[in-house]
């Protein structure tokens, strides 16, 4: 199951997230982030997210070791349609 990880700390689980969904929860043109010693689980953020400007995702950022911006979708590889 796919977990939406927001800005503000919330997260939601989802199911099978789409392509249409995965845009929408970004904000934008999607980019898929290997998670760092996962080898299927991968991190899906926004492509311009840092150039847009977008706020600081505390709990992804932390996950990832790395600055992430904007709301995220943490999911197994395979989940991607």
């Amino acid at each position: 199951m796919a977990k939406i990880i927001r800005c503000d700390k919330t997260t939601e689980n989802i199911d099978s997230p789409n392509l249409e969904t995965l845009q929408k929860i970004v904000e934008g043109y999607i980019e898929e982030v290997p998670v760092p010693n996962e080898k299927s689980t991968v991190m899906i953020v926004n492509e311009y997210g840092r150039m847009l400007r977008l706020p600081l995702n505390v709990v992804a950022t932390a996950i990832m070791g790395q600055p992430i911006v904007g709301d995220v979708v943490l999911c197994k590889r395979k989940e991607l349609h």
